[in-house]
């Protein structure tokens, strides 16, 4: 995203702060928030600095030494209160802009919304969000939708979604998984949490991966390009074509030189029927080709024709694939 796309968040992001710099002592949380907000980005130093110059000329900061007069910017917007308590006339006029601001916040959004959806395993669902983005979930999702004046946040929690966002500069859309936050323009891209990675695929537009932590910026993604972000939040970055990313969006897996053990993996997220391996010699059998993700059982079959293997039913819906020395030494015992 540039500083010029930005820039109206940022600025808005500035005058709350200054409103609530100037309305009275801050919680010791809310400092520490404002202090790692300025260490966030150069950009925020800057537009606080925009906002007093505003606020001065409008002669609501009569008395508070400039920007230049300051060796510590942050110290002073902290204590900046101080100066002025007991001003009554200033605090009175200071009220005015602060309560344009927040009557501007509430006609823009007038309360904060929070929707879950899921999808169960075998399910997708298409979610419009009331901005117009468009949401498509794939099997065993989990994602946690939050609305306010301020922004546009979508949690995931686990699963794989499809995301079409509508650009708003002055509504930002966030994209937060277990190990990155996205930070989104109108663009259209898809993202698989797993349990040790996250993976953000770019179809087109721009976005930006971040930590969860501190919002440091880890990698600006341009389209087609497959990010990886691991636990240790390093990213890899990869140029894909989107075909194995998006497949399931039309109820297809696509493998690759794929090991079977990893193709059975991704079967499982879309059955409740459980297939294992009776050796880790099975598990470097390479698997390529398109499948319906709702038939388990047909890959099975090919897999038994391409390969000398034989799939055994145990209990319930389990099975087990099995290489053919291992049945016969198993027949041998039972003899």
């Amino acid at each position: 995203m540039t500083v010029e796309e930005n820039d109206d968040r940022i600025l808005f992001e500035a005058a709350g702060w200054m409103a609530k710099l100037t309305d009275g002592p801050l919680p010791s949380r809310d400092k520490k928030a404002f202090q790692q907000w300025l260490k966030a980005d150069a950009n925020h130093r800057r537009a606080m600095q925009d906002v007093e110059t505003q606020w001065r000329q409008a002669g609501k900061l009569a008395g508070f030494p400039a920007s230049a007069e300051r060796t510590d910017p942050r110290r002073d917007w902290i204590s900046l209160l101080f100066r002025f308590r007991g001003t009554t006339p200033v605090r009175l006029a200071l009220a005015v802009p602060i309560a344009a601001l927040l009557a501007v916040l509430v006609l823009l959004h007038p309360f904060r919304s929070t929707v879950q959806y899921d999808t169960a395993v075998g399910e997708r669902r298409q979610i419009m969000l009331e901005d117009g983005s468009q949401i498509r979930l794939n099997t065993g999702t989990s994602i946690t939708v939050v609305y306010d004046f301020m922004e546009r946040r979508v949690i995931l929690q686990r699963g794989e979604a499809d995301f079409t966002v509508v650009h708003k500069a002055w509504n930002p859309f966030l994209v937060d998984t277990g190990h990155a936050q996205i930070l989104v323009t109108g663009t259209h891209f898809l993202v698989r949490e797993e349990p040790r990675q996250t993976q953000t695929f770019l179809t087109s537009g721009a976005v930006e991966l971040r930590t969860l932590s501190s919002h440091e910026s880890l990698a600006k993604l341009k389209p087609g390009n497959l990010a990886t972000v691991t636990e240790d939040e390093k990213v890899r970055i990869e140029q894909s074509d989107g075909v194995k990313e998006s497949a399931w969006m039309t109820g297809k897996v696509v493998f690759n030189h794929t090991s079977l053990d990893e193709a059975l993996a991704e079967f499982q997220r879309y059955t409740p029927v459980s297939v294992t391996l009776s050796s880790e010699a099975l598990r470097s059998i390479q698997i390529s080709g398109v499948y319906a993700t709702n038939d388990l059982f047909g890959f099975l079959d090919t897999l038994s024709t391409l390969h000398p293997l034989h799939i055994i039913k145990t209990a319930g819906n389990n099975f087990v694939i099995e290489s053919p020395q291992n049945t016969d030494e198993q027949q041998t015992r039972k003899n």
